[in-house]
């Protein structure tokens, strides 16, 4: 199952893990492969769950190992790691996420560090 940008959008993600919970206790699929872009939201700060998405999948791939579930380092976490700023437009996403990991900071970005740029499935 592979999901991409969900940009801090908390109902989504848990529609996809629970969609991906289901199909795999059913041995529908082997894999969640997230392409990046979890995190900045469009929106209001308080709509944003970035953060909360993030440990989430770092909780994840523990409890489904992380050959099993996958995430990608995107155009949005990367900027993280180089301390640059992202923005689009008058959106300047990256200040909003750094001000909100708070004491998560370190495990979160050594955890965007660890990310792959690509994945090569069996099916290639």
């Amino acid at each position: 199952m592979v999901v991409t940008d969900l940009h801090g959008d908390r109902d989504a993600f848990n529609r996809c893990l629970s969609h991906f919970s289901r199909l795999y206790r059913q041995d529908a699929v082997d894999h969640l492969i997230l392409l990046g872009d979890l995190i900045h939201g469009y929106g209001a700060s308080e709509m944003d769950n970035s953060v909360h998405m993030v440990i989430d999948m770092m909780a994840l791939q523990n409890t489904f190992g992380p050959d099993q579930v996958i995430m990608l380092l995107g155009n949005h976490e990367m900027p993280h790691i180089y301390g640059i700023s992202l923005s689009k437009g008058d959106q300047d996403f990256t200040p909003r996420f750094e001000h909100a990991l708070g004491d998560q900071r370190l495990r979160v970005l050594s955890f965007f560090d660890s990310l792959p740029f690509y994945v090569r499935t069996a099916a290639g």
